[in-house]
């Protein structure tokens, strides 16, 4: 599921917004986790995850394989909702990760101005 990025409208910079009303730092931290997910390739990062994958994917076909019709919707469907999950997951985590980051870099910051 590919990342739904904001509507910025073209008047308006996310980085130096011309009107504070219509900014806000959590779209904007969206847009940067989004952007950089979307380059996340785990195919060519992770043998394990591919191996994941491909047993998953024929686990899949056979179910495919065995259910009736109304079952292989069914399963699309779940497919589809565990996708948007996994995704939205993803997300939340690489946003905790950032704002984690970002804390690690402030409280760094102020204990060397503490000790000028």
């Amino acid at each position: 599921m590919p990342c739904q990025l904001p509507h910025v409208p073209s008047s308006s910079s996310p980085a130096v917004p011309d009107d504070h009303e219509l900014y806000d730092f959590g779209v904007d931290l969206q847009e940067f986790i989004c952007r950089r997910l979307d380059r996340v390739n785990p195919y060519k990062e992770s043998k394990e995850y591919c191996l994941e994958q491909e047993k998953a994917a024929r686990l899949h076909d056979r179910l495919m394989e065995m259910l009736p019709e109304e079952g292989r919707r069914m399963l699309l469907e779940y497919g589809e909702a565990m996708g948007a999950a996994h995704f939205l997951e993803t997300a939340l985590l690489a946003e905790k990760a950032f704002l984690d980051g970002m804390r690690i870099v402030m409280t760094a910051m102020t204990e060397d101005n503490m000790e000028c």
